[in-house]
């Protein structure tokens, strides 16, 4: 049979080509192994999805042990005990932290701010972490900042004020130019603080500190009396900042040692060691602004300089010995019930205690009375008509009146008599009314006009403590207030170079003195209250 190889060879290709068209067709329709090419494709995004949250996580972890060791190492830093220690001291402790965690290379920045008493610490860093997986998408890294900071907020802030106002204060205007700037000091305290967090107490100084009548009954006091509230502290108390009131304390007299009698009329007492004019009494514990102005606004100049009276009170009303005065204070409705629990214990985390001490000159002396004639009966009886009568029995004649050895003198009229009118009165009674120096002159030496009487009667009836002992009172006070953690900001208003050397030893540092004249105390009283209210440190 002849055949035609060329339809044989297009037989076999048109068998051959269906048969691939028919297997084409085939796996067109065939759906075998669909789910095989899906699930690479899921487990190749489920791989990547799961390596980007390895990177995210490994980044997280650095993050986070980064964060948290700028927060403990800001912490620790601020801390005022630290912050104190000296310049460089917080920001080491910043550097220490972040080297033993491994992040040295990480630290960008520490900042210290410093202030008296007050610490602020921030840091800043920055983390970058290399990634593994994330780096098919073409991020070849993850970075970010870390910053962290730490105050020592002050929340409680109790602050004496102890100003001068002797004599000297009269002249050159001192006296004004320190009110206006004393009253400028308390607007910007209760300006840069709450009410809440903050309390004063004003103590105004000369000869000596009259506490007022509230003060004055939270003390156990021997020869007490009601005309004036000053007490004789003895010197084992300035070297302690406590005044307990489990103690009892000596009220000063109320005598005029320094009046000069120059004739009957001018026997008058008038300049008292304790000064009884209410507008000398100290303020304790006050929160009420308008109240602190006006007092101050209304204070007057009065005789000698006791700076170490004036600081005793004013640190004393700092002291934790002082908390049952104040419970006293508020059961009498004297001061506020905000003050509850002040003055605070040393060492109250967020709390400052701070004296202003200020002066115009030196100190001076003060006197102390005999004992024996702060209480109790004189030998002086007083008539309605104001005839006095001094119980001492006439030598002989003496008045000429023929009348020998009478009973009592009359020192007014300068005579004897045997009989007498009136009340006795007490010895605080008459040295209300007559100064010693008159006392002295009128009522014992002009029974005999022998001046070693008018010397025994005026010299013998008190005691001075000298300008010596004063100072070293104070530096002794200061030292012990200082060590305690109080600090001291002193002003030398117009003052002598013995007067600034005394002042300044007794500050907290030489930078916490400020010696100034005139208009400059308003430049003083500002600086302090700036330096005193950036304490109070916000986030």
């Amino acid at each position: 049979m002849l055949i035609d190889m060329r339809d044989a060879q297009r037989h076999i290709f048109a068998r051959r080509g269906g048969e691939a068209l028919k297997r084409v067709k085939s796996f067109r329709r065939d759906e075998d192994g669909a789910m095989v090419v899906f699930t690479l494709f899921i487990l190749a995004m489920m791989l990547m999805v799961g390596g980007m949250a390895v990177d995210m996580m490994r980044f997280e972890t650095y993050r986070a042990r980064l964060q948290s060791t700028l927060d403990r190492a800001v912490l620790a830093a601020a801390d005022l005990d630290v912050c104190l220690e000296g310049e460089g001291v917080a920001e080491a402790v910043v550097n220490d932290y972040v080297l033993k965690a491994g992040f040295e290379e990480q630290l960008d920045s520490v900042s210290v701010i410093q202030g008296f008493n007050s610490c602020e610490v921030a840091a800043t860093a920055s983390i970058e972490v290399n990634t593994i997986f994330m780096q098919m998408v073409g991020v070849d890294e993850l970075a970010s900042p870390a910053a962290s900071s730490a105050v020592e907020a002050l929340d409680e802030v109790e602050i004496s004020l102890v100003l001068d106002v002797s004599g000297s204060m009269a002249s050159n205007n001192r006296l004004v130019n320190m009110r206006n700037a004393a009253r400028e000091f308390v607007g910007e305290m209760f300006n840069g603080f709450d009410d809440e967090s903050l309390s004063m107490s004003i103590v105004p100084y000369s000869t000596q500190v009259n506490l007022g009548p509230a003060l004055a009954a939270q003390y156990t006091r021997n020869y007490a009396h009601g005309y004036s509230y000053c007490i004789d502290l003895p010197a084992s108390t300035y070297g302690t900042t406590s005044l307990p009131t489990t103690a009892t304390y000596d009220q000063a007299a109320h005598v005029d040692v320094d009046g000069y009698a120059s004739s009957w009329s001018n026997r008058y007492a008038s300049r008292f060691v304790c000064n009884p004019d209410s507008r000398a009494h100290v303020m304790p514990f006050a929160t009420n602004e308008g109240a602190i102005d006006t007092m101050i606004a209304n204070l007057q100049s009065n005789e000698w300089t006791s700076i170490e009276m004036g600081a005793k009170w004013g640190v004393a009303l700092l002291d934790p010995s002082s908390q049952p005065v104040v419970n006293g204070l508020i059961s009498a409705g004297a001061v506020s019930g905000d003050v509850a629990g002040r003055p605070l214990d040393f060492g109250t985390t967020g709390s400052l205690k701070v004296m202003v001490l200020m002066t115009d000159g030196e100190n001076t002396q003060h006197y102390e009375l005999d004992t024996n004639y702060r209480s109790g009966d004189s030998d002086v009886w007083k008539a309605s008509s104001g005839v006095y009568y001094v119980q001492d029995e006439e030598q002989g004649n003496w008045d000429g009146d023929s009348t020998w050895y009478e009973d009592y003198y009359r020192p007014q009229n300068d005579n004897f008599t045997n009989s007498r009118s009136g009340n006795r009165m007490t010895w605080p009674e008459l040295f209300n009314e007559v100064s010693l120096d008159g006392h002295a002159w009128y009522f014992r030496r002009g029974q005999t006009n022998n001046n070693s009487v008018w010397n025994d009667w005026y010299y013998d009836l008190f005691t001075t403590t000298t300008t010596a002992d004063k100072d070293e009172r104070l530096d002794d006070l200061c030292t012990a207030a200082k060590s305690q953690g109080i600090i001291i900001f002193a002003i030398g208003f117009e003052v002598t170079d013995r007067a600034a050397d005394v002042m300044e030893s007794c500050a907290s540092s030489p930078s916490h003195f400020y010696r100034v004249n005139g208009l400059e105390i308003s430049t003083a009283f500002s600086s302090i209250a700036a330096n005193i209210t950036s304490l109070r440190l916000v986030q």
